[in-house]
């Protein structure tokens, strides 16, 4: 699911975050990420330091929730450890009733 919400993401025009060799970032984007929970998985706003991603973060998740809900994915947004956003995605209709 990492792989497919990413191509989603990438498909609507919204770019990733990138890192360098040495592991620094050096683009502000999305990053898809495993969630401990089952057929779920995370998505965050992140960029380098002093690049206002944290500023942005609440606007871009929006963004990206909006998209993913055109294409068939369920997206909610959450403020997770040191107040940061996040968005959990899952398969629309895989909610239990």
């Amino acid at each position: 699911m990492v792989r497919a919400i990413a191509l989603t993401l990438e498909a609507a025009g919204i770019p990733p975050s990138a890192l360098d060799a040495s592991g620094a970032r050096t683009a502000t984007g999305y990053r898809v990420r495993p969630s401990d929970r089952p057929r779920m998985v995370c998505v965050d706003w992140l960029g380098p330091p002093g690049s206002g991603a944290a500023q942005e973060e609440e606007a871009k998740l929006t963004e990206c929730a909006a998209k993913l809900a055109d294409r068939g994915w369920e997206a909610l947004l959450y403020r997770g450890p040191r107040r940061r956003r996040f968005l959990e995605v899952e398969p629309a209709g895989s909610s239990p009733s």
